[in-house]
């Protein structure tokens, strides 16, 4: 009866590892995901203010004459 026990309770344990094992690698996938939207956001906003920056010097302008943008 002891053996059978103890097959039983390494059996859950094993598939709690494994359940465990799983979770953690979705929090890790969802995190590096969110980490790519956030690195692709700072990528877009940097682009944005870039062509902004350049529009303007090739106007002529500088960002001290530009207009506000609100």
């Amino acid at each position: 009866m002891n053996l059978a026990a103890g097959y039983i309770a390494q059996t859950l344990q094993t598939h709690d590892e494994l359940v465990a094992a799983r979770v953690n690698e979705h929090r890790r996938n969802a995190a590096d995901r969110r980490a790519d939207r956030a690195e692709q956001a700072a990528r877009a906003a940097r682009s944005g203010l870039l062509r902004r920056l350049a529009a303007l010097w090739h106007d002529g302008r500088t960002a001290s004459t530009m207009r506000p943008a609100h």
